[in-house]
């Protein structure tokens, strides 16, 4: 063999071994005496950190009863997880001062709300919503006597088309409800079979049957109050929202509103 080859040869085979030698040694050259810390193993490391530690002491009453409701939110979860998993009689008790103290900023709100309801009557709404058994039925009685005012007033303006078909089902109950609301009010009510009449009923883009219509005179809108079979009152308390809407007196805003209620907590357009 070549003397030159050989000496190649057993060059490159000591640069190796020299290294693997080199990295071994290095693996355990570890420790003070050699400069260097002490390899921990990672699992072991992250076994002997506390996963739950504990929380620490809670703010003082006055503290809590400052926070902003988010971060109440956030105690009471933490502190409630915290609970159940310590289960101490000093862990619950913790999460009941908190408790406590939502309680307490709830309960001061609904006195600040009840308070401005009596001080603020454009903030309240007990006007318009009573509460005693005499009062809804008071409310009722007026509500009924509005209605009838407003519809027989419109009587000569107004009139109800009612869309059937032959193969409608539900046509002939609201037939018996439009007659008794004709004999009420004394409305013109006109019935078109959407089969006989198509072009009417493409016009004002009837779908279902039966549905009713308010018109009025000389007017080419229109307002749909009912689809399918409706009570009297339904068809009523609709009837009068769609006539305060088409003589503009109402916005579609508005369409819940009665007259009594404009200008107060009710009217979704009024100053406050």
């Amino acid at each position: 063999m070549n003397p030159f080859v050989m000496f190649a040869f057993l060059f490159v085979c000591g640069n190796v071994l020299a290294s693997n030698t080199q990295a071994s040694d290095e693996s355990i050259r570890t420790g003070y005496y050699w400069g260097k810390d002490w390899i921990v193993d990672p699992e072991k490391e992250e076994i002997e950190k506390p996963k739950h530690p504990d929380l620490p002491k809670l703010p003082s009453s006055e503290e809590l009863l400052n926070m902003h409701p988010d971060e109440l939110r956030a105690l009471e979860k933490e502190r409630m997880d915290y609970a159940l998993y310590k289960q101490t009689p000093e862990a619950v008790a913790d999460y009941y001062r908190i408790i406590t103290a939502i309680r307490k900023k709830a309960r001061t709100f609904a006195a600040l709300a009840s308070y401005n309801s009596m001080t603020n009557i454009e903030l309240s709404t007990n006007p318009d919503a009573p509460s005693s058994n005499q009062g809804i039925q008071v409310k009722r009685q007026l509500r009924q006597k509005t209605i009838a005012t407003k519809l027989d007033g419109n009587r000569d303006e107004f009139a109800l088309v009612m869309f059937t078909s032959k193969t409608c089902p539900y046509c002939e109950p609201a037939r018996s409800t439009s007659r008794l609301f004709n004999q009420a009010h004394g409305w013109l009510v006109k019935e078109v079979d959407i089969d006989q009449e198509p072009q009417l009923a493409a016009r004002h883009d009837i779908q279902y049957t039966p549905t009713t219509l308010v018109i009025r005179k000389n007017d080419p809108n229109s307002i749909p109050i009912a689809f399918g079979v409706e009570s009297l009152p339904s068809l009523e308390e609709n009837a009068y929202r769609a006539v305060r809407l088409l003589t503009g007196e109402i916005s579609p805003k508005q369409f819940f509103s009665s007259e009594e209620q404009k200008g107060r907590a009710l009217d979704p357009e009024s100053n406050f």
